[in-house]
């Protein structure tokens, strides 16, 4: 049976107890990817523990990353730390540990709106052909089809899905959940983080990547937008070599907003 990713973000939201240390949490392994527990809802749970800190008019703007050490399904700890709160602008620490080890770290700022003159728009996104009938992620050995893709479905319009043996180096597609109702800023993470490293479709076998560290940024909240419609996605590569991938990518809403930009590091043990 699936684990809802609402239902995880809701458990995530349970209060701090007269100890002042909020529960644990456990992460089912029908969200796994590879050997660790999949990084889009590792960071989704962080964020939901860290609202409970920040004034809800402050939403969040950045996150910082750092994935140290892989997650298996079962039981973690997120400690948040309060680092800064001002006049507008909160900044925050967590640590994500399993029997005792650190896993993952995450700075982030949240940030409530300003009056500015400062006015410039987002870009809009990619036009291009809609998902229907568009290729999704393909079939394979379970340990490089993770398990968490059973609760999200990808097509690809440019590009090609993971160890197709294309020359390109960038994918455009669309994105969304299989499960519907309100989409937050956890879900925006997991859809950003659900996406292969674009350079994987040059390898024609399977071969392990895990990213190392992650830079998302929320350019603008987009409180109409469902998880169940589609969301445009954009990935380019901007360097592959030694082992080491240093990509960027961008989310676009069901309703055309620019929502989420993206850098990651990627390690390819290929």
């Amino acid at each position: 049976m699936l684990t809802g990713f609402s239902d995880l973000l809701a458990l995530a939201r349970v209060p701090a107890g007269a100890d002042g240390r909020a529960p644990s949490l456990i992460v089912p392994p029908d969200w796994g990817q590879g050997r660790s527990t999949f990084g889009g809802l590792v960071v989704a749970l962080v964020l939901e523990r860290m609202r409970q800190h920040v004034e809800p008019d402050r939403r969040p703007r950045s996150l910082l990353v750092a994935f140290i050490g892989p997650i298996a399904p079962g039981s973690i700890e997120i400690d948040v730390e309060l680092l800064r709160e001002g006049r507008s602008a909160s900044q925050l620490a967590a640590r994500v540990t399993q029997a005792g080890q650190t896993c993952c770290t995450v700075t982030a700022a949240f940030a409530a709106d300003r009056e500015s003159v400062l006015a410039v728009e987002s870009r809009p996104a990619p036009e291009l052909r809609g998902p229907e009938g568009l290729p999704g992620m393909p079939s394979g050995p379970a340990e490089f089809v993770p398990a968490f893709t059973r609760h999200l479905e990808l097509r690809w319009a440019v590009g090609a899905g993971p160890y197709a043996g294309s020359p390109l180096h960038q994918q455009t597609g669309w994105c969304r959940f299989r499960a519907g109702g309100p989409a937050h800023a956890g879900h925006v993470l997991a859809l950003v983080d659900a996406w292969p490293a674009p350079v994987l479709q040059q390898m024609r076998t399977p071969t392990s990547a895990s990213s190392m560290s992650w830079m998302i940024e929320f350019p603008e909240l987009d409180e109409l937008a469902q998880a169940d419609s589609w969301w445009l996605f954009h990935a380019d590569t901007d360097r592959a070599l030694g082992g080491w991938v240093n990509m960027h990518g961008s989310l676009w809403s069901p309703n055309g907003k620019l929502v989420a930009t993206s850098r990651q590091t990627v390690a390819v043990f290929a």
